[in-house]
């Protein structure tokens, strides 16, 4: 594409970067008619795994890593004498022009054979050769901008790119401000331009630079396994196991494992899914602790795991509120800074609390609406915690409940809202008074998303089933918050792209 004699191709890109900018809708972008139906990627917020390619030559398809590709055309159409931010600004648009077309359907671009692709691997999309390599610089320059795309006023943004004219930076931007001029941004790097700087002198001056996405995969179980994939490398010391067919023991591990520095992943009662094995032989951990009894996770399956880390033991109470009070007393010394209480009966309260605990160092005890466990109140007389905080409101956790906690710390206060959505809220705003440079979004009326995600110990905020608008009060919070990264936990069938264009739309992660 840098060759400046494609102007069929350039006039291509200018009239589909106009229509995505000014009428698609991000994860529902018209589809061309074709004689065949090709299925394509459905979301703007994460990055498709593979790309179709055709290979020209020899009139055959290939499925490549879509990230491959990326490093791959960067290195065909970038030199890598270019400057680092030049190299950065080059693989954002190499890598949304990919993307695009992994979503949007061209009729003409399927083999006689009736085989679809994405896109060809010439001049007629992006020079594709997998006999290049990379090198040192195109692979720094994809690492470095990976979970950064374009977007104008929330939608995806498409920019072309060409080998420019003038040398002078900024001076061959177009007046349609879509696409890149390499010998310019060139001279832009070596004038002292950063990425976004340069970015923004040759695209649209309402061009949002986001870190947002979403973390998921194609169930609950790879979904956990794509969260632990993103914040841990190999080599942790601990694994906590728990079901991922019902939430309470999973509530108590995220500060638990966030203590400990290590993930949640989930399992089915008699089984380990191969995604998750997957991970737990990339994680090597040192050990793997399986929350639960045996109703939980079956002995079959902690068996199972010790062929993926020398140490395998469980721990377990006679219910729920035992197997929480067991999962603090492995993690917390006496004396922790403070303890969350939430109802043990249904998941939204304690998700949010867990990654509270997770970003305070305190653990996550469950409670019914009436009373105090036995096991709950020696964990609590063990704990000698200085604070206690009681996640929603009395229907939840009854007052009596909260009077009778004072036994247990000097600082004992109520964190609600008038549901779910309003007590994340209140929870992130009590938990983050500056603000955070992390935000999570994850569904308020599914647990298994977030359980994972209690680890990370940034605020989790909850978006309503099916909805664009993510309500006033978690609207306000967010902007409160003023995060510079933006991650969705679950796919665009728990939280639609339209959420998160919301979001970003609302000054976002920018």
């Amino acid at each position: 594409m840098s060759r400046p004699t494609r102007v069929a191709l350039l006039a291509t890109l200018l009239a589909v970067s106009a229509f995505v900018t000014a009428a698609a809708q991000p994860g529902a972008v018209p589809i061309a008619s074709a004689a065949v139906t090709c299925a394509k990627w459905t979301t703007t917020y994460a990055a498709p795994p593979t790309i179709r390619v055709y290979r020209h030559a020899t009139d055959t398809v290939d499925i490549v890593p879509f990230r491959t590709y990326v490093e791959n055309v960067l290195s065909w159409e970038w030199p890598s004498t270019y400057p680092a931010a030049a190299l950065q600004a080059g693989a954002i648009a190499v890598k949304q022009y990919g993307w695009y077309y992994t979503i949007v359907n061209r009729s003409a671009y399927v083999t006689a054979a009736g085989a679809c692709y994405d896109v060809r691997d010439d001049t007629n999309d992006q020079l594709y050769d997998p006999s290049r390599v990379p090198t040192a610089n195109h692979l720094a320059a994809v690492e470095d901008t990976w979970p950064i795309t374009l977007r104008k006023s929330g939608l995806m943004f498409l920019s072309g790119y060409g080998s420019g004219i003038s040398s002078v930076c900024g001076a061959d931007a177009t007046a349609t401000r879509t696409r890149l001029a390499q010998k310019g941004v060139r001279q832009c790097a070596i004038d002292g331009f950063t990425r976004d700087e340069i970015l923004r002198t040759y695209l649209d001056p309402g061009l949002t630079i986001t870190d947002a996405g979403r973390w998921f995969g194609h169930d609950r179980f790879a979904t956990a396994a794509s969260i632990s994939e993103q914040i841990h490398a190999p080599g942790v010391p601990v694994v906590f196991v728990a079901t991922g067919l019902d939430f309470p023991d999973a509530l108590a591990a995220g500060p638990a494992a966030a203590r400990l520095g290590g993930p949640v992943l989930l399992v089915r009662p008699d089984e380990i899914p191969a995604v998750v094995a997957a991970e737990l032989s990339r994680l090597a951990p040192a050990r793997i602790i399986v929350l639960g009894g045996t109703g939980a996770v079956s002995d079959a399956v902690v068996a199972a795991l010790a062929t993926f880390a020398p140490e395998v033991s469980r721990v377990s109470g006679a219910d729920r509120y035992a197997t929480a009070a067991a999962t603090s007393a492995l993690a917390f010394e006496p004396a922790v800074p403070i303890v969350f209480i939430a109802t043990g009966s249904s998941f939204p309260d304690a998700l949010v609390g867990a990654a509270a605990g997770a970003r305070l160092g305190g653990p996550v005890l469950l409670v019914p609406s009436d009373q105090i466990p036995e096991a709950v109140a020696a964990e609590l007389t063990r704990l000698q915690p200085l604070a206690i905080r009681v996640l929603g409101g009395p229907s939840v956790v009854g007052d009596a409940v909260l009077a009778a906690l004072a036994a247990w710390a000097p600082d004992v206060a109520r964190l609600a809202g008038s549901d779910r959505y309003e007590t994340a809220a209140a929870v992130s705003a009590a938990v983050n008074p500056t603000g955070a440079a992390t935000l999570f979004l994850a569904t308020g009326t599914n647990f298994p998303d977030a359980l994972a995600g209690g680890v990370l110990g940034a605020p989790i905020l909850l978006a309503r089933p099916g909805a664009a608008s993510v309500g006033a009060s978690v609207a306000m919070e967010i902007v409160r918050l003023a995060p510079g990264t933006f991650v969705a936990l679950g796919g665009p069938g728990a939280i639609p792209d339209a959420t998160i264009t919301t979001v970003i739309a609302a000054g976002v992660a920018q």
